[in-house]
């Protein structure tokens, strides 16, 4: 139940004949429920041999339903179920010295639960209300690898490929509103390199150096996957270096650091509330940071 103001504008008056400007309100309290009944469960299978394993997995998983309540309706959202089936292999080659794992995946979702700006009776602007989305599904591929050149020297690269979009048509055979659409936040590709050293030098002195790169492919900020709620592909490299030593019982370590080091212009959000009136907000994401560091240990 939502009172009305102490005060109305007169853009409420006008615009939407009730005392709230953006939402109507109820008349009287109003309540809802709804019983669901579902299960989760998971089945793992591994093989090892040497320094390796093989495995596979298969699970359902469940987020609860929704129940949705607004002045002018009462919408009610099943359970999202998902079907998860995964298989991969990880271990040691190399005597030791390169460590790897591979794993592949399919995710088959009905009843993917998302919001999308609706039209609500007694409103101004359209609101974000929860939505079902229908029949979604998503093949991925994980790598990675890294190796010991020498002691305390690793070199290490992760790639990830992700197609996750939602299906033509819903359990029903109808075409779907977001048909084809990417997931939100969800790039295709993404991918990072990077070493980590550890000299040892005399007298138990450390010196270490550890630059890094990450990529990723262009995401969509909403699912409904417009153009200017989106950010393209881009890379950032960051890095740690130092020294550290111990004296009299204690150990110190100075360092500095670059976080997005080639200052890199992105966005890591768009839309928001904002864009409910036509006025998406941005966040930017964070510019080159450079300082210093000093650790004590004891």
């Amino acid at each position: 139940e939502a009172a009305a103001s102490g005060q109305p504008s007169v853009f409420a008056m006008l615009m939407t004949q009730t005392d709230n400007l953006l939402n109507p309100i109820s008349n009287g309290e109003i309540s809802a429920s709804k019983d669901y009944f579902s299960y989760v469960g998971r089945l793992a299978l591994n093989y090892m041999f040497g320094r390796n394993n093989l495995y596979a997995i298969v699970s359902r998983g469940r987020r609860p339903g929704v129940v949705s309540i607004l002045p002018a309706k009462t919408t009610f959202l099943q359970p999202e179920i998902i079907w998860n089936y995964e298989t991969g292999i990880k271990g040691h080659v190399a005597g030791g010295k390169l460590q790897y794992d591979f794993t592949m995946f399919y995710y088959d979702w009905n009843h993917f639960q998302t919001t999308s700006l609706q039209t609500v009776e007694g409103s101004l602007a359209p609101q974000y209300q929860a939505d079902d989305a229908g029949k979604a599904h998503s093949f991925g591929i994980e790598t990675g690898l890294r190796y010991s050149f020498l002691p305390g020297v690793n070199a290490f690269a992760n790639y990830a490929y992700i197609d996750g979009k939602f299906s033509d048509r819903d359990e029903e055979g109808n075409e779907q509103e977001y048909a084809g659409n990417r997931f939100r936040l969800t790039p295709k590709h993404t991918f990072s390199v990077g070493l980590d050293a550890n000299i040892l030098l005399k007298g138990a002195t450390v010196l270490f150096l550890r630059p890094s790169y990450s990529y990723k492919s262009k995401v969509y900020f909403e699912d409904e996957n417009t153009e200017l709620l989106s950010q393209e592909g881009y890379g950032l490299a960051n890095y740690t270096a130092g020294v550290g030593f111990k004296a009299k019982r204690l150990y110190y370590e100075i360092s500095t650091y670059g976080k997005n080091a080639l200052d890199k212009k992105y966005i890591i959000d768009a839309g928001n509330s904002g864009n409910t009136i036509g006025m998406p907000t941005f966040i930017g994401g964070s510019p080159n940071q450079f300082g210093m560091q000093v650790k004590i240990g004891f």
